[in-house]
């Protein structure tokens, strides 16, 4: 009699998980038709603002502000816990505008903003949120640019805001060098012998106070 039980137990057991497996099946299967009649409701603003913030995200960022303006949008995207790594940054902050270019967004203004929290104080202590860099440029410096051809080490040149942390500005002689060694050509590129000439203060900021802009 007990193993009556049990077996009618199982079949029940089976018979349960099966079922809820068909809805879960069904309910998914009705999720996905409604997501994109939700996204075909959305307003022309409201699917550039959906564009803008998924191709931000895609590259590991954060959307601050998409605002539109009569000349384009504003766009503001911040990269929180970023490595100290001049390269790194350039190239990320490249591929966030190449990906605003590809998309046709009509721009105003775009700023990429990095963070981190590896730095520390003369004491030792961990620094929390750090400011490392700032790269802006406005539509219209925005729309010069051709993307599949520009040079990240040029945005200290033609960037309408550009802002280094110290440690990073430690780094771009180095960073020089490795790009004009791997081009086989010193005067391939284009590339800014320092940052002095460059806009935005040329990184006033400091491993102990953790400065530059909040």
């Amino acid at each position: 009699m007990k193993y009556a039980w049990a077996f009618i137990l199982a079949a029940v057991l089976v018979i349960g998980a099966g079922g809820y497996y068909l809805l879960s099946q069904l309910n998914q299967s009705k999720a996905a038709p409604n997501s994109l009649t939700e996204i075909e409701k959305l307003t022309p603003e409201e699917k550039s603002r959906l564009e803008i913030d998924r191709s931000v995200s895609g590259l590991g960022g954060e959307l601050i502000q998409a605002e539109p303006t009569d000349q384009g949008w504003i766009v503001v995207a911040e990269f929180g816990e970023s490595d100290v790594n001049l390269e790194t940054t350039l190239e990320t902050a490249q591929n966030v505008f190449s990906e605003l270019a590809r998309i046709g967004i009509a721009l105003d203004e775009a700023v990429t903003i990095f963070r981190t929290d590896s730095l520390r104080d003369l004491y030792g202590h961990q620094l929390k949120d750090v400011v490392i860099a700032r790269i802006g440029l406005n539509g219209r410096t925005f729309e010069r640019v051709n993307w599949h051809g520009f040079e990240f080490m040029n945005f200290a040149r033609i960037a309408d805001e550009f802002w280094l942390h110290d440690e990073l500005e430690k780094q771009w002689a180095d960073l020089e060098n490795k790009l004009r060694s791997e081009s086989g050509n010193p005067n391939q590129r284009q590339l800014n012998g320092g940052q002095g000439g460059a806009q935005g203060g040329g990184g006033s900021g400091s491993t102990s106070s953790g400065g530059g802009p909040a």
